[in-house]
């Protein structure tokens, strides 16, 4: 049986035109009114309660905290983009520029600019002091289903359900590379850390290593044999990572295009894939339910966490890699510690599958985002808190 949700397969299959209508009517709140009436519960820091804010009008599928920690950015089913304080989740500012789902968002390096990607093919840059558009990346024509920046915050580089990879002009929106290797869905795409490189990976089995700077494919990674959701590159740029359909993840040499060590271990589709701070483990989670953390090396597994219950299709690490937080079931959140593999108690609450969690770059919060149209921030219980830095080693 194939327990693809719906509008991932819709995406696999390159069916652009009929995805917003598979989405889920919007949500409303416990009180039967309609998010977007700047319902917050900015008390959150007390008793272990999270910060709750409920103004998207439909489920929220992207979230993202800037890189200096002092905003949440979330994007949603009902075409808007919050940009909140990230302190007591007050809302700064509300984005419409866009007229379909919103599907994927970064922050710039530097925190002062935010990329946004979207059903309607259009990816915007929007400069946060005033939430104006200060450019266009206009050329997809179908779904923009990632949006990443370089290192440097100088480019974005885009994947879309036309079968493209671009690399833009952060700052001016030009277009700089249009890469059309991929015969399918391009599910994901992302720079390397030094910007040598883009990775893409796709509904067509493959995943590819491009040279950023020509926009020249340099290898085609052609293993799979299903569907590829995930790329990630290793700290140092050396290695990539990828998740399939077909249960493996495999990790490839970034220059040779070798790969190095195939990872067998899941039972079902691999959604999502990252390389810990310090590159020595590899993250894989699955809608097997659990979430498996390997040895980048060797391949050998240090833990299964398989408390879920259901499938897993957010998961992450820490920024010191000591933790990983993920969705679980009862729509929960959980924070799993990488030493012995025990866990917190479940941050529950949402009321709907958790599509998105990322940690804040300090490492003592979490945003989770949720299909009930809301956005929690966390904070973490106190032994996190009193050892967080930024140390990978």
């Amino acid at each position: 049986m194939d327990t693809t949700p719906v509008a991932q397969t819709t995406v696999a299959n390159g069916d652009a035109d009929t995805l917003p209508e598979l989405l889920p009517a919007p949500q409303n709140n416990a009180n039967g009114n309609n998010h977007g009436n700047g319902t917050n519960n900015n008390n959150g820091t007390n008793n272990g309660q999270p910060i709750v804010v409920e103004d998207h009008n439909g489920g929220v599928t992207c979230v993202a905290f800037s890189p200096d920690g002092r905003f949440v950015a979330s994007g949603s089913e009902d075409t808007t983009i919050i940009f909140y304080d990230a302190a007591n989740g007050h809302v700064l500012h509300k984005m419409e520029e866009h007229s379909e789902p919103i599907w994927s968002i970064a922050f710039s390096p530097d925190s002062t600019r935010l990329a946004s990607g979207a059903s309607d093919g259009m990816a915007l840059v929007w400069e946060l002091d005033q939430a104006t558009v200060a450019a266009v990346l206009d050329g997809h024509s179908g779904v923009v289903q990632t949006i990443a920046y370089s290192p440097d915050g100088s480019k974005l580089v885009t994947s879309s359900v036309d079968f493209t990879v671009r690399v833009w002009d952060a700052i001016t929106g030009t277009l700089i590379h249009r890469m059309a290797d991929h015969r399918a869905v391009v599910m994901s795409a992302v720079f390397s850390p030094d910007a040598r490189w883009v990775a893409s990976c796709g509904a067509d089995y493959q995943a590819k290593i491009w040279n950023a700077e020509t926009g020249a494919l340099h290898h085609t990674l052609a293993e799979h044999t299903g569907v590829v959701w995930s790329v990630a590159f290793s700290p140092d740029g050396r290695k990539v990572v990828t998740g399939s359909d077909d249960t493996t993840s495999r990790i490839w040499n970034a220059e040779t295009g070798e790969e190095l060590v195939t990872l067998r271990e899941h039972t079902g589709p691999v959604w999502s894939v990252s390389f810990s701070p310090n590159g020595k483990y590899v993250l894989s989670a699955s809608n097997d339910a659990t979430i498996k953390i390997r040895d980048a090396l060797t391949g050998e597994r240090l833990h299964a966490f398989d408390r879920h219950d259901t499938l897993v299709n957010a998961a992450v690490f820490s920024r010191n890699g000591k933790y990983v937080a993920s969705s679980a079931g009862s729509n929960a959140v959980m924070v799993w510690k990488l030493e012995d593999g025990s866990h917190f108690p479940p941050m529950e609450g949402h009321q709907d599958k958790v599509t998105g969690i990322r940690f804040s770059p300090v490492g003592d919060r979490i945003v989770s985002c949720s299909d009930d149209g809301s956005v929690r921030i966390w904070t973490l219980p106190r032994e996190v808190v009193e050892e967080v830095e930024p140390a990978v080693t």
